[in-house]
């Protein structure tokens, strides 16, 4: 029976509708991939379908081939069954990408514990996505821009022209971007005794 995996690939670098065809042609020149659809090119979500294993570096290569970097985020059961050695037992399974997840999921690896962190949103958690990382950015500029009309020393001759809202926004997408791929995501890559998860976890008792 032929191998039937469904691979969902976090992508570094698209900016454009064109970034995700590059993209795309790349991930379709790769013999086992059967089809690729670009879920969210601002997100860097890839979705595969694949007929026959390969691995993940073949996948990471040919993105890299085309300019941009890659990173598995999550996989059907059989698939990850087979990247974790044949189980889907872990010492210990994190909920968040967070700071706090990142650093438990970091100590377990160091301690030599197998260690699963689950994210139903964009890894990286609150901080780096729409919290601390985005709001000091816009705030910083708002203060450079309130300093250049407002820095009461009447020998300097200066004044706030105008905001351009698109381009201050676009430089703040990249700054989360960039750290969003070192801080998590490259992060990650460094420890295979960590497994991401992209999903929503849930707690059962057996009771």
């Amino acid at each position: 029976m032929s191998l039937q995996e469904t691979i969902k690939l976090n992508i570094q670098g698209m900016t454009c509708d064109g970034c995700a065809s590059h993209v795309t042609q790349a991930l379709q020149m790769v013999e086992a991939v059967q089809s690729v659809e670009i879920l969210d090119w601002s997100q860097g979500m890839a979705l595969l379908e694949i007929s026959a294993e390969v691995s993940d570096q073949v996948l990471y290569q040919a993105v890299r081939d085309a300019g941009y970097q890659a990173k598995i985020i999550s996989s059907d059961s059989d698939a990850e069954k087979r990247r974790l050695g044949g189980s889907t037992d872990f010492d210990l399974i994190v909920i968040g990408t967070g700071a706090a997840g990142m650093a438990a999921s970091i100590k377990a690896a160091e301690l030599g514990f197998t260690c699963a962190i689950i994210e139903a949103g964009t890894i990286g958690g609150t901080c780096v996505n729409v919290g601390c990382i985005p709001s000091k950015a816009l705030l910083r500029a708002a203060e450079a821009f309130h300093h250049a009309g407002s820095h009461g020393f009447t020998g300097i001759q200066t004044k706030a022209e105008r905001v351009d809202w698109k381009t201050l926004i676009a430089e703040k997408d990249r700054l989360v971007e960039t750290l969003r791929g070192q801080k998590y995501i490259d992060v990650l890559a460094a420890y295979p005794e960590i497994s991401f998860i992209q999903g929503k976890a849930r707690l059962q008792s057996d009771g």
